[in-house]
């Protein structure tokens, strides 16, 4: 416990350092308009600020891989899923392709289809498959637009309908119903029973990067009225990948103790434990909670006020936390709580939802109050932010979701802060702003997901008439070529070998074996070997 309070003094000093007991802004969801306020094409960078004093730091490397966690293991009979999808309405079937010709008249089996041209003007295929929330059916339902395809495609048909989600590197589709039901590959999962009129409810969801677990939280409604220290069921629970659950951390209640698992959560990038917000006596703040040990690291003390890091979450490398608060964007080190700013106060921005990529770069929306917003990226070694976009609606919320190399932005601009429901725009890497309200309508928590799943079908896609290999293990023996053109159908995966990611394959006469989903050009452009069929 002394061990835990020299980290937090450690931290307190050095958010300190960095302006972060500035006045605050409460820790609610950023508030822009839904509908923007002028043309696309009017979005032209604004004057910047003063650039910024520092610039991104490298810290400590990942923690070493945990051990399966010690815990009682409590396995609900789960619920059978509903028989009856909701109805939904479905888009216009795309335009077909002709079939390939094998080169002496011939046809290669299984080409044709679905035409790859999107229907907006301009727009190439997003750089990964899309997920997202649309209510284009009577209720919210879960869709998808995979990487190439011209029309989205339901996942979920809930006839509750879905407020939240999350998909694995599978495809395993995880949501909560209104209700606070949690849904897992279509199996309702059963929480435990307490005592009580108040019937327990999930209220966030996770994946873990490797697929190994699903953290979720579980609160009851009347608990903090009956209850004091730790609760009976509510907290952060796992559920692994055979269906096993453990409850890693209950909550707390109580006027002095309280420490309520609430939500959101994030992952750091080796899945060796998680970042979750909870809700004290002091306001709401942050703490890490290891796997391995289930050890809880508060990142507040009852002397600071844990509303002075408005948000926090790993960076990409998953070697630092970065937390925004008081003007300036820090790089935490998780292990000496050590904090560096990688955007000054002194600046003159008010930055929100940060992000640090693989190399260092810092991309940050800067919000002041009452004015448009902008968005902008600091390179490694950069002085001065560059502006991204600028002239976003000073009112409603705003989502922001990069692609993996800080090139492509997509923005979600909601009329208000309640609001379930916001426009898609898409930067593309050449700076053009596209409209995908007329592809996917408009949609909420949008996120990048995994290619394929189970059961879909792919199309083989390779360069100058190479075959692509399909082996019997990933990076194993090859089996046969695959002609480009040729589909197969997906039965299993991803794994991730020698820096590939694999997917076990089936032919159209039964040949099975491993493909590797994109590799790398000799420019180092992704280059997408296994592209999804609609």
């Amino acid at each position: 416990m002394s061990a835990h309070r020299s980290i937090i003094a450690l931290l307190l000093m050095a958010l300190s350092a960095c302006t972060l007991t500035q006045e605050r802004v409460p820790p609610t969801p950023l508030v822009v308009t839904a509908t923007l306020s002028v043309p696309l094409e009017s979005l032209t960078p604004p004057p910047s600020p003063v650039p910024p004093s520092a610039t991104p730091t490298d810290t400590d490397t990942p923690s070493p891989v945990p051990t399966s966690p010690p815990y009682s293991e409590i396995s609900p009979t789960p619920l059978p899923p509903s028989p009856t999808p909701v109805p939904t309405r479905t888009r216009a079937a795309p335009t077909p392709l002709p079939p390939l010709d094998d080169g002496s008249g011939g046809i290669v089996p299984g080409t044709g289809g679905a035409s790859a041209a999107l229907p907006v003007a301009g727009l190439k295929a997003l750089p990964a498959t899309l997920y997202y929330l649309s209510n284009d059916g009577a209720l919210a339902q879960v869709w998808r637009l995979q990487i190439g395809l011209p029309a989205p495609q339901q996942l979920s048909f809930s006839a509750e309908g879905v407020i939240a989600f999350d998909v694995g590197p599978d495809g395993t589709l995880a949501y909560l119903t209104p209700g606070g039901t949690l849904i897992v590959g279509g199996v309702p999962l059963l929480l435990p029973p307490v005592s009580g009129s108040g019937q327990p409810r999930v209220t966030a969801l996770a994946w873990s990067p490797s697929g190994a677990w699903l953290a979720y939280t579980v609160q009851t409604p009347d608990a903090a009225q009956v209850s004091s220290g730790p609760h009976e069921v509510d907290g952060l629970w796992l559920r692994s990948a055979d269906g096993l659950t453990v409850r890693l951390q209950p909550s707390v209640y109580g006027a002095e103790a309280r420490r309520v698992f609430a939500g959101p959560l994030s992952w750091r990038p080796d899945s060796n434990e998680i970042l979750a917000r909870c809700q004290t006596a002091a306001g709401t703040g942050f703490c890490r909670v290891l796997i391995s040990t289930s050890a809880v690291i508060p990142l507040w003390t009852a002397t600071q006020s844990p509303d002075a890091m408005l948000t926090m979450t790993w960076n990409d490398n998953g070697t630092a936390l970065i937390a925004t608060g008081g003007g300036a964007v820090l790089s935490v080190d998780p292990e000496t709580a050590q904090a560096t700013p990688l955007l000054d106060s002194r600046a003159g921005y008010t930055p929100v939802q940060a992000r640090q990529f693989a190399e260092g770069t810092l991309a940050f929306v800067h919000a002041p109050p009452d004015a448009p917003r902008t968005v902008y990226l600091l390179p490694r070694g950069q002085a001065q932010p560059t502006l991204i976009m600028g002239g976003l609606p000073a009112g409603g919320r705003l989502e922001v979701l990069w692609d993996d190399f800080a090139r492509q932005v997509l923005l979600i601009t909601y009329e208000s802060e309640e609001a379930l429901w916001g426009q898609p725009i898409w930067r593309d890497q050449d700076g053009a702003l596209h409209d995908l309200t007329p592809l996917t309508g408009s949609v909420g928590a949008p996120r990048w997901g995994p290619t394929f799943r189970a059961g879909d079908e792919a199309r083989v896609q390779t360069s100058e008439g190479d075959p692509l290999n399909l082996r019997a293990t990933p990076a194993g023996d090859v089996v046969l070529g695959l002609v480009n053109g040729s589909r197969v159908r997906i039965t299993g995966g991803p794994r991730v070998v020698e820096g590939y990611r694999w997917w076990r394959v089936q032919t159209l006469n039964g040949v099975s074996g491993w493909a590797v989903e994109s590799i790398r050009d000799a420019r180092g452009e992704l280059q997408r070997t296994l592209l999804p069929v609609g």
